[in-house]
Protein backbone atom coordinates (compact mmCIF):
# COMPACT_ATOMS: atom_id res chain seq x y z
CA UNK A 1 0.00 0.00 0.00
CA UNK A 2 1.50 3.29 -1.05
CA UNK A 3 0.77 6.58 0.64
CA UNK A 4 1.34 9.81 -1.24
CA UNK A 5 0.55 13.22 0.28
CA UNK A 6 1.00 16.38 -1.70
CA UNK A 7 0.24 20.01 -1.36
CA UNK A 8 -1.46 21.18 -4.50
CA UNK A 9 0.06 24.63 -4.17
CA UNK A 10 -1.83 27.89 -4.15
CA UNK A 11 -5.12 28.17 -6.00
CA UNK A 12 -8.37 30.15 -5.80
CA UNK A 13 -12.07 29.64 -6.30
CA UNK A 14 -12.85 31.65 -9.43
CA UNK A 15 -16.49 32.44 -10.30
CA UNK A 16 -17.52 32.78 -13.92
CA UNK A 17 -19.75 35.69 -14.88
CA UNK A 18 -19.39 39.45 -15.18
CA UNK A 19 -17.84 41.42 -12.27
CA UNK A 20 -16.92 38.23 -10.38
CA UNK A 21 -13.89 38.26 -8.06
CA UNK A 22 -11.81 35.20 -7.15
CA UNK A 23 -11.34 34.09 -3.55
CA UNK A 24 -8.11 34.72 -1.70
CA UNK A 25 -5.42 32.11 -2.32
CA UNK A 26 -5.42 28.85 -0.41
CA UNK A 27 -3.56 25.54 -0.46
CA UNK A 28 -5.38 22.41 -1.59
CA UNK A 29 -4.09 19.13 -0.17
CA UNK A 30 -4.40 15.73 -1.80
CA UNK A 31 -3.39 12.25 -0.69
CA UNK A 32 -3.34 8.90 -2.44
CA UNK A 33 -3.47 5.56 -0.67
CA UNK A 34 -3.55 2.67 -3.12
CA UNK A 35 -6.25 3.68 -5.61
CA UNK A 36 -8.09 6.03 -3.21
CA UNK A 37 -7.71 9.80 -3.50
CA UNK A 38 -8.67 12.20 -0.73
CA UNK A 39 -8.90 15.92 -1.42
CA UNK A 40 -9.06 18.35 1.50
CA UNK A 41 -10.83 21.59 0.67
CA UNK A 42 -10.32 24.32 3.30
CA UNK A 43 -13.13 26.67 4.25
CA UNK A 44 -13.04 29.44 1.67
CA UNK A 45 -16.02 31.79 1.70
CA UNK A 46 -14.73 35.01 0.16
CA UNK A 47 -15.32 34.77 -3.61
CA UNK A 48 -17.60 37.41 -5.08
CA UNK A 49 -20.12 36.19 -7.65
CA UNK A 50 -21.13 38.59 -10.36
CA UNK A 51 -23.86 38.77 -12.92
CA UNK A 52 -24.61 35.38 -14.49
CA UNK A 53 -22.23 33.37 -12.27
CA UNK A 54 -23.39 29.81 -12.88
CA UNK A 55 -20.43 28.10 -11.18
CA UNK A 56 -17.28 28.73 -9.19
CA UNK A 57 -14.26 26.81 -10.50
CA UNK A 58 -10.98 25.83 -8.92
CA UNK A 59 -8.23 27.86 -10.63
CA UNK A 60 -6.14 24.73 -11.30
CA UNK A 61 -7.02 21.30 -12.60
CA UNK A 62 -6.23 18.26 -10.48
CA UNK A 63 -3.02 16.42 -11.38
CA UNK A 64 -3.39 13.45 -13.74
CA UNK A 65 -2.83 10.90 -10.95
CA UNK A 66 -5.81 12.34 -9.01
CA UNK A 67 -8.33 12.54 -11.86
CA UNK A 68 -11.36 10.23 -11.73
CA UNK A 69 -12.31 8.02 -14.68
CA UNK A 70 -15.95 9.22 -14.47
CA UNK A 71 -17.38 12.57 -13.37
CA UNK A 72 -18.04 12.67 -9.62
CA UNK A 73 -20.32 14.81 -7.49
CA UNK A 74 -20.45 15.46 -3.74
CA UNK A 75 -22.71 17.46 -1.46
CA UNK A 76 -21.12 20.44 0.31
CA UNK A 77 -22.12 23.30 2.58
CA UNK A 78 -22.12 26.32 0.27
CA UNK A 79 -22.32 30.00 1.12
CA UNK A 80 -24.19 32.05 -1.49
CA UNK A 81 -24.03 35.84 -1.27
CA UNK A 82 -23.29 35.81 2.44
CA UNK A 83 -25.72 33.06 3.48
CA UNK A 84 -25.01 29.39 4.20
CA UNK A 85 -27.66 27.44 2.30
CA UNK A 86 -30.33 25.32 3.98
CA UNK A 87 -29.99 22.73 1.21
CA UNK A 88 -26.68 21.15 0.19
CA UNK A 89 -24.43 22.72 -2.40
CA UNK A 90 -22.78 20.62 -5.09
CA UNK A 91 -19.11 19.92 -5.83
CA UNK A 92 -18.27 18.37 -9.20
CA UNK A 93 -14.95 16.78 -10.22
CA UNK A 94 -14.70 16.14 -13.97
CA UNK A 95 -12.53 13.54 -15.71
CA UNK A 96 -10.28 16.33 -17.02
CA UNK A 97 -9.49 17.38 -13.43
CA UNK A 98 -11.64 20.52 -13.34
CA UNK A 99 -13.45 21.15 -10.07
CA UNK A 100 -16.59 23.30 -9.83
CA UNK A 101 -18.95 24.20 -7.02
CA UNK A 102 -22.60 25.23 -7.18
CA UNK A 103 -24.84 26.76 -4.49
CA UNK A 104 -27.50 24.02 -4.67
CA UNK A 105 -27.65 20.33 -5.42
CA UNK A 106 -29.64 21.22 -8.56
CA UNK A 107 -26.56 23.06 -9.89
CA UNK A 108 -28.40 26.36 -9.66
CA UNK A 109 -26.78 29.72 -10.42
CA UNK A 110 -25.09 31.82 -7.74
CA UNK A 111 -26.80 34.98 -6.52
CA UNK A 112 -25.56 38.11 -8.30
CA UNK A 113 -23.52 39.82 -5.61
CA UNK A 114 -20.23 41.59 -6.23
CA UNK A 115 -20.09 42.57 -2.54
CA UNK A 116 -21.24 39.52 -0.52
CA UNK A 117 -19.06 36.48 0.05
CA UNK A 118 -19.63 33.08 -1.57
CA UNK A 119 -17.81 29.74 -1.51
CA UNK A 120 -17.77 26.50 0.46
CA UNK A 121 -17.20 25.33 4.04
CA UNK A 122 -14.28 22.99 4.77
CA UNK A 123 -14.83 19.56 3.30
CA UNK A 124 -12.99 16.44 2.28
CA UNK A 125 -13.90 14.02 -0.49
CA UNK A 126 -12.57 10.54 -1.13
CA UNK A 127 -12.93 8.57 -4.34
CA UNK A 128 -11.28 5.73 -6.26
CA UNK A 129 -9.22 6.21 -9.42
Amino acid sequence: MSLLKRSFGECTWTPNGTLAVASTKFTLKLSKTGSSITVLFPEKLDAKTGTTSTFIALSKTLPVWARPSVALCFYIAAKDAGTIGTTPGYLEIAVDGTVKIYPTNAKGAWTDSATANSGMRASSVTYVV
